[in-house]
């Protein structure tokens, strides 16, 4: 079966809950995606500090972000795959759709700034 054939766009799948005061936060709200094996499915995580009740991300403190694969996490021992967040290390290239350096927003570039767990579960096909 071939790869399906799709434009390299940098989307925003969906936001957690805010979780006020705290340096370690467990968000519980759940993403659903379609995960396709023989496709690489590149993600990006955009961590902030959100100190009002505006949706606009520059009104907050950009924490870090982290880069990896649908792919990574599912393969991970137990699906849970650990990842260190960076400031300004990465951006995905619009064209290629690989991690690329980037322009920092604030911070030292590269400078790691906290850890991410991201995990994976399948779901049933039921309804």
């Amino acid at each position: 079966m071939a790869p399906r054939s799709t434009p390299h766009l940098l989307l925003q799948f969906g936001r957690t809950e805010v979780i006020d005061n705290t340096l370690n936060p467990d968000f519980v709200r759940k993403f659903i995606v379609d995960y396709f094996f023989e496709e690489k499915q590149n993600l990006r995580f955009d961590l902030y500090d959100v100190d009002s009740k505006s949706p606009d991300l520059s009104k907050h403190d950009f924490l870090g972000q982290a880069f990896c694969t649908l792919g990574e996490i599912v393969g991970s021992p137990g699906s849970r795959l650990e990842k260190p967040l960076m400031i300004g290390a990465f951006s995905l290239n619009s064209r290629t759709g690989k991690p690329m350096p980037a322009v920092s927003n604030g911070g030292v570039p590269g400078k790691k700034c906290g850890t991410i767990i991201l995990s994976a579960e399948e779901l049933s096909n039921c309804r």
